[in-house]
């Protein structure tokens, strides 16, 4: 199965279903979240992530991606 982003609806998290704004899910493997220490020192986790605009409030939401539990494509895509 292919799954092309423009075509994630909907996300599964652990709280429900998410309606997606058409086209804003997006995927990344290179955030970098970084911290300072307490002596300074900047401390980085590289995180493999997604993004995407909920359509029911437009809030931005960004999460790793291992808490993507599913997606729910649009009902006009098919496999071919």
């Amino acid at each position: 199965m292919n799954v092309f982003l423009d075509e994630v609806a909907a996300v599964l998290l652990v709280d429900g279903w998410h309606q997606t704004v058409a086209g804003s899910f997006v995927l990344a493997n290179d955030v970098r979240f970084v911290n300072t220490t307490g002596n300074g020192l900047a401390k980085k986790n590289l995180v493999n992530w997604f993004a995407f605009v909920d359509e029911a409030d437009g809030a931005y939401i960004a999460a790793p991606f291992s808490s993507l539990l599913g997606i729910r494509r649009a009902a006009s895509v098919q496999d071919e």
